[in-house]
């Protein structure tokens, strides 16, 4: 199914679910840019609009109040792209940056709640992706 259609139905659908002014929001607020968003970002990665909500300016605003610096956000790119837990030995490798700079960049996410550390013994060895984390490359 071609976008057009499937946001077409997805749309219509949420319309006849809602009522009052959760309805008239929905008609008020989803508009160009969001539907840029899902043509561009969400379309391209899952092909289908299953399990999304409508996306609202309080989302928004919620992933901007975290502030990430440019190479926390490029520890990111890569953890996403790695597709496993990331170490310390990968971001040396793609950064060529010592050891304690990349640790400062994975206790920095950790500490915004974007990542998880998992420890072997007692120290952290890998950091995983928290749920929603590719939201703040946004």
């Amino acid at each position: 199914m071609p976008f057009e259609q499937a946001h077409q139905l997805f749309i219509e659908n949420h319309h006849a679910r809602r009522s009052g002014e959760r309805k008239g929001r929905l008609m008020r607020g989803h508009n160009y840019a969001e539907k840029l968003l899902l043509q561009l970002v969400w379309w391209p990665l899952f092909g289908n609009f299953d399990n999304l909500l409508v996306i609202g300016p309080h989302l928004l605003r919620n992933l901007a109040t975290t502030s990430i610096s440019p190479e926390e956000k490029e520890v990111l790119r890569l953890a996403v792209n790695l597709g496993k837990p990331i170490r310390p030995k990968d971001i040396i490798l793609h950064s060529d940056v010592n050891f304690r700079t990349a640790r400062k960049w994975l206790y920095g996410l950790v500490e915004k709640g974007i990542l998880r550390s998992i420890t072997c013994d007692k120290y952290a060895c890998y950091y995983e992706l928290k749920e929603g984390a590719w939201q703040h490359l946004i």
